[in-house]
């Protein structure tokens, strides 16, 4: 009976070692731009204040939306929180070229880490910092203008208001 226990009990043990052996470290992000004063889009088209779709032809590309982070983590990406928020960056790199919105919005994570996240043997502590680049960039755009003056506003009669 004992050695039916000591053989259950290193089979738990070994599950266990290859379980942690095999994971890795490593981390996560979460964007969010949830305060961009700017309409931000992944497709080539982006809606207008009224709800209208502007296409390609009603865009000017103005400027590039460029932003990076490496966000790492420890404790198997428990610590610390991995948000990366690009409102504050969005917002002034959009006034800064006049632009209206972001379309083509592109995140992309890279293995700029690797050396971290699969260091043999110490990638199974806790402690081991784990790490993730994450890159956005899209098409800074607004809204072609009109094609002449705009059309004269008709004056107001205050008689018959």
């Amino acid at each position: 009976m004992t050695s039916k226990r000591i053989r259950v009990e290193f089979l738990l043990s070994l599950g266990l070692i290859v379980a942690v052996a095999s994971s890795c470290a490593g981390a996560s992000a979460h964007v969010r731009a949830d305060t961009s004063r700017y309409p931000i889009s992944m497709s080539p088209v982006v809606r207008d204040q009224n709800g209208m779709l502007l296409e390609r032809g009603h865009l000017v590309h103005v400027g590039q939306l460029s932003i990076s982070s490496a966000k790492i983590a420890i404790f198997y990406t428990l610590l610390p929180p991995r948000t990366f928020d690009v409102s504050e960056e969005v917002n002034r790199q959009v006034a800064a070229v006049g632009g209206e919105a972001v379309v083509n919005f592109t995140v992309e994570t890279t293995d700029g880490c690797d050396v971290l996240n699969f260091f043999p043997v110490l990638n199974i502590l806790p402690i081991w910092p784990g790490c993730v680049p994450v890159a956005v960039w899209g098409d800074i755009v607004k809204r072609v203008p009109l094609a002449g003056p705009p059309p004269a506003a008709a004056p107001v009669n205050s008689a018959t208001h």
